[in-house]
């Protein structure tokens, strides 16, 4: 299990129940693992602080939310890295699951539909080259290969599921 960035879709876990991250400051949650986050991935760590910034002092998250959240983490993402969409990155997915979340009023359904979005970006980048982060001193060797932060955010993703 990659410990640390399982705080960053905690707005994924709790949206079966259509109220999201309950008793507990949203921004404090975001930021609990972060020291481990940044181990393991930086942009993930950013993405969760900038969550972090808009929920602070908030108590919850509600489904019409999520979309936006992730828009955010994938701004600040964008802004603190090099790489750009289609550069197949994590920012490949954190686009598809923020699309994928967009207009749902059914915590399962949203749920439904991201997972679907993980894998259907996953299998589009599996054959393309790594352009930018560690994989990309693989070159052509990256292609046929998943992503790492890709594939760190889809293990996470189905580590709530269970």
């Amino acid at each position: 299990m990659i410990y640390g960035i399982a705080s960053f879709p905690v707005i994924l876990s709790v949206s079966r129940t259509n109220s999201i991250v309950p008793r507990r400051d949203v921004d404090k949650i975001f930021i609990l693992n972060l020291q481990d986050t940044i181990i393991v991935d930086i942009p993930l760590a950013t993405g969760m602080m900038a969550i972090a910034k808009v929920k602070k002092g908030q108590t919850g998250i509600e489904l019409d939310e999520v979309s936006e959240l992730f828009d955010t983490a994938l701004e600040a993402m964008q802004m603190r890295g090099k790489a750009s969409l289609g550069d197949k990155t994590v920012l490949d997915v954190i686009a598809a699951v923020r699309d994928a979340s967009k207009n749902q009023a059914d915590g399962q359904t949203m749920l439904n539909c991201i997972n679907q979005a993980i894998n259907d970006t996953m299998k589009l980048f599996q054959n393309r080259q790594s352009q930018i982060g560690r994989a990309r001193i693989f070159g052509e060797k990256s292609i046929g290969l998943d992503d790492p932060g890709m594939l760190a955010f889809k293990r996470m993703f189905e580590s709530m599921q269970t």
